[in-house]
């Protein structure tokens, strides 16, 4: 039995909803992640980002990595440090300046928390290399010409 051939644009739409959908999907196991430890998206978010860069960062190093404004950051972040999740402390040299660290508790939340996307890991790995590779190059590529797209929009607003 032969495969359907389908028009350009149809495919192009089906492929557009279906990377739509993933997103969609991924920010549920997000969400889900996030209600189970009593935190919002952003915060479980916050803890991965400063989880794996390993290091302490600052406000304004967290506002561009997130693309958010510094004062719903720092909602988020007084929440979490209420939490014991981080800790600020001055910068050596800055005193106006404070670095956001992860306390211990807020690090093995953020370990258990980084596996939220696991059940799509799962479905990626039996893939083959080849596929995967493949996989990788379009995805690649399609996210460097949306980043494009919008530093294009950006600069001509």
């Amino acid at each position: 039995m032969s495969q359907p051939v389908f028009a350009e644009s149809d495919a192009t739409a089906r492929i557009v909803t279906g990377l739509e959908r993933i997103g969609h999907l991924m920010e549920q196991l997000l969400k889900m992640q996030a209600m189970e430890h009593g935190l919002s998206p952003l915060q479980v978010n916050i803890l991965i980002h400063i989880h794996f860069r390993e290091k302490a960062c600052t406000l304004n190093q967290l506002a561009v990595a997130f693309d958010l404004s510094k004062a719903t950051l720092s909602v988020a972040l007084r929440s979490m440090e209420q939490k014991k999740l981080i800790h600020r402390k001055t910068m050596p040299g800055d005193k106006r300046s404070r670095l956001i660290g992860l306390t211990e508790w807020g690090r093995r939340l953020a370990h258990v928390a980084g596996f939220y996307p696991e059940p799509l890991r799962r479905i990626v790995a039996p893939m083959a290399l080849t596929d995967k590779q493949r996989l990788l190059h379009y995805i690649e590529g399609i996210v460097h010409r949306l980043e494009a797209a919008e530093d294009m929009s950006d600069t001509a607003g």
